[in-house]
């Protein structure tokens, strides 16, 4: 409570600072502009009068006597252009601290939803882009799938290897399944070992191409990944159901992948080749 307390005076100081300063510049302004401009316009002023009258006319004169003949005037001249640039100054101001504000809150939504290690979606993220792509799907009948991949033997790896080392797969994987992807399709890591594609406009088949390639790729990775696959609306219309779908393939799919020594035996990424030499 302390700790906000404090925050809430030093904004509140800010904002203060703030206003005075433009109160400043605003008075600044307004004796900069507004005297000379008053000055020209008494001049002009006298100068037509005089034309009008056939009176005599002195430039010089009207000049000196411009600010003292006339104080209320100059008061009501120098506040108009006071309070006009005051008013400008803030409406400014506040768009600049709006704009200040809505990056700051764009970030930390970005930054809530983001997985700290690889950069891709959370699974906060997850659950929105899941949420998402079943809202269109429904609305605009469009079909989507989503494809489920499962590091394989992630536990062992960093058993043998260490946590930096396990850190350092994750991000190539990840660096792996960003390059095979179109760039409309989204990538997330809901779990330790576990990433999510989603992939707008692809069907069954589509999915089971798109897992081929992705196998391929990652064949220069050092851990390998098992992949199951559901497409809206065939294999399910909600979250939970096309999940359970695409779970048992996922685990079909692992029953049948070879090992992490395996892996780092056949891979020659920069990663395993420090490996094999030890």
């Amino acid at each position: 409570m302390k700790q906000l307390s404090q925050r809430k005076n030093k904004s509140g100081d800010s904002n203060k600072q703030l206003i005075i300063k433009d109160i400043l510049i605003a008075l600044g302004w307004a004796f900069l502009i507004g005297l000379p401009l008053f000055v020209v316009h008494m001049v002009l002023f006298d100068f037509e009068h005089s034309q009008h009258m056939d009176e005599s006319y002195s430039f010089i004169q009207s000049v000196i006597t411009s600010v003292p003949h006339h104080p209320i005037s100059l008061s009501l001249w120098l506040s108009a252009i006071f309070i006009a640039t005051f008013a400008i100054r803030r409406t400014f101001q506040q768009k600049i601290i709006l704009a200040q504000v809505q990056a700051k809150l764009t970030i930390s939504q970005t930054q809530a939803l983001s997985d700290g290690l690889t950069g891709v979606w959370n699974r906060a993220g997850f659950e929105q882009l899941f949420a998402m792509n079943v809202k269109r799907g429904k609305e605009q009948g469009r079909n989507f799938s989503v494809i489920l991949g499962d590091v394989d033997g992630l536990k062992e790896y960093n058993d043998t290897y260490g946590h930096p080392a396990a850190d350092e797969a994750l991000k190539a994987v990840t660096k792996i399944l960003s390059e095979q992807c179109r760039g409309i399709d989204e990538i997330a890591r809901y779990g330790g070992d576990e990433f999510a594609l989603f992939c707008i406009d692809i069907d069954q088949s589509g999915a089971e191409n798109i897992i081929t390639r992705l196998g391929e790729a990652l064949k220069q990775a050092p851990v390998s990944m098992s992949f199951g696959s559901a497409t809206y609306p065939i294999d399910g219309v909600d979250r939970n159901t096309l999940l359970e779908n695409a779970d048992i393939r996922l685990y079909s799919a692992k029953s049948k992948t070879p090992s992490h020594i395996e892996n780092i035996e056949n891979c020659e990424c920069e990663i395993c080749k420090p490996k094999m030499a030890v």
